[in-house]
C-alpha cells in the first residue's frame, strides 16, 4: 500500500501517537518502529502539540 493514501497516513499517524502514549516510548524508539528518522518522529510530535494533541 502506498504511504501516501490518506487511509496510510492515518494509521501511521495513530500507530505513532499510540506509541508514545499507550507503550509512552521515546523518540528514537518509535522512529525506529515506524522505520523513519529521529528528527522526522520529533517534528511530527512537534506538529501534534501545536494542534493540541499532547
Amino acid at each position: 500500500m502506498d504511504k501516501n493514501t490518506p487511509y496510510s497516513r492515518r494509521i501511521w499517524i495513530t500507530t505513532a501517537l499510540s506509541l508514545r502514549f499507550n507503550d509512552t516510548l521515546i523518540y528514537r524508539e518509535i522512529a525506529e518502529k515506524l522505520n523513519i528518522s529521529t528528527y522526522a518522529t520529533r517534528k511530527m510530535f512537534k506538529r501534534f502539540r501545536r494542534t493540541g494533541i499532547n
